[in-house]
């Protein structure tokens, strides 16, 4: 980490923040980074993924969380299967902090690459809505990739925090803000952060991110909670940033987490609420969360809703078809169509107009010339024993190594047709069974390579 301590004005930035503690912190930097990894509940519970893969100690603030050191599991076919999710420890702080907050209708305003995405969908309440926003589309698509592979079927848009403002009025019961930043708290995992780092840069992003806070609490409900966050560590970005915003809306005020995130947790460095993990306090990167409630009366705001989906008619034979051979469990209200592909809708409130919908929930039947095909969508979506047409093969076996890498399997399923291939029971993807042969159906995109 020379670059650091080459870096004069971030030297001096860091020596005012932590004093006495600054030589402990650049000498966490150069040690080994730890990572994480959370169980994805849709799917599986943290005490039978402890089974499956080598962890090592339960995160403290995370339930569904574990530290793992020098393990690769991101072609594990557990990890294909969408059993959980790696993620840096320190990343699933906000989501913890605001967790006991999490019902009714949820944002994540800046969702890509969906690792806070995927941890709120399991602490969400039942009958509540998480709609995932991410203005980049190629980072977007990702994010839908992500949320297809933990079966989860949440509407994906792709709109700027300050063209949404005015779609939502008022509407969200919480919101998370995991802002752009200019990533100090990860310089130990990323070094291109560390030659990109300037003053300048600190600034812009502060503007940025307080403009983003803004349209956040425009679109927040009174009583309702926000969770800012950041992966850097300079007081610019994130007490500075908190402190005008409290300014500037004082009917937003600071709540304390609860007291695992508490333990975890450094204050006083200009708001006690405030929370910040350092690499030489926690075994995890650099991060920085602050939750806020809403105390406000304000009018509701009318919104008017459109149903982007096209209404089931014509196709419901077909569709029902499907799904009756695959043994899955959907009500027709639950469905819709957009475009060529019926979808597990996330519910049937509709969408603002003029909100680009990127994804509107998870594609699950492709319809082309009046017949149905499954897509992966069905297969992800699937628990564990939730398919009469499934051959299922040990995590280490040749067959799903095969499948992983996009290749047919000799085998004589138990049935003809389309069904599913699972990992110990867990569905992995599509196959479509003829004559000893499974035909493979992985997507080309979420190959082994």
């Amino acid at each position: 980490m020379s670059e650091i301590i080459d870096n004069e004005a971030f030297f001096k930035q860091m020596k005012d923040l932590l004093g006495e503690e600054y030589d402990e912190y650049i000498s966490a930097l150069s040690s080994e980074r730890t990572r994480g990894v959370r169980a994805n509940t849709l799917k599986i519970s943290p005490e039978e993924l402890s089974e499956k893969i080598p962890v090592g100690a339960k995160i403290p603030f995370e339930k569904n969380g574990f530290f793992i050191d020098g393990i690769k599991l991101g072609n594990s076919p557990y990890h294909h299967a969408g059993l959980f999710y790696l993620q840096e420890p320190s990343a699933m702080l906000p989501v913890a902090a605001i967790a006991p907050y999490l019902k009714g209708k949820i944002l994540d305003l800046c969702a890509a690459p969906g690792g806070k995405s995927t941890q709120i969908l399991n602490y969400m309440q039942d009958g509540s809505e998480l709609i995932c926003n991410e203005v980049v589309e190629a980072r977007a698509n990702i994010l839908a990739s992500n949320l297809e592979r933990m079966g989860a079927a949440c509407t994906v848009i792709s709109m700027s925090p300050s063209s949404l403002e005015n779609k939502y009025p008022e509407y969200f019961d919480a919101i998370v803000v995991d802002a752009p930043c200019s990533g100090e708290g990860m310089f130990r995992k990323e070094e291109t952060a560390v030659r990109d780092w300037n003053l300048a840069n600190v600034k812009t992003c502060a503007a940025r991110q307080y403009e983003i806070l803004k349209s956040a609490e425009k679109m927040l409900k009174p009583d309702g909670y926000i969770v800012y966050s950041t992966c850097t560590l300079n007081k610019v970005e994130n007490e500075e940033v908190i402190l005008k915003f409290l300014d500037e809306f004082p009917y937003m005020q600071p709540v304390e987490p609860d007291e695992n995130v508490r333990k975890c947790t450094r204050r006083g460095f200009g708001l006690s609420e405030t929370m910040r993990i350092f690499p030489h306090t926690f075994n995890g990167e650099g991060h920085f969360a602050c939750l806020m409630k809403k105390h406000a009366e304000t009018d509701t705001v009318k919104i008017k809703f459109l149903n982007p989906f096209s209404p089931i008619k014509a196709e419901k034979n077909e569709i029902e078809r499907i799904l009756r051979d695959m043994d899955v469990d959907l009500q027709m209200q639950d469905l819709g169509i957009f475009g060529d592909n019926v979808y597990i809708r996330p519910s049937d409130t509709g969408i603002p107009q003029g909100v680009r919908i990127f994804r509107g929930g998870l594609p699950i039947i492709q319809l082309k010339n009046g017949r149905g095909e499954p897509l992966h969508g069905l297969a992800t979506y699937l628990k564990k024993g939730r398919c009469n047409k499934t051959v299922s093969f040990p995590a280490e076996s040749k067959e799903i190594d095969a499948y992983l890498k996009g290749e047919a399997i000799q085998c004589d399923a138990p049935f003809g047709g389309y069904g599913v291939i699972a990992v110990d029971g867990y569905p992995l993807g599509l196959v479509k069974s003829n004559n000893g042969i499974l035909k493979n159906h992985y997507p080309k995109g979420l190959r082994k390579r």
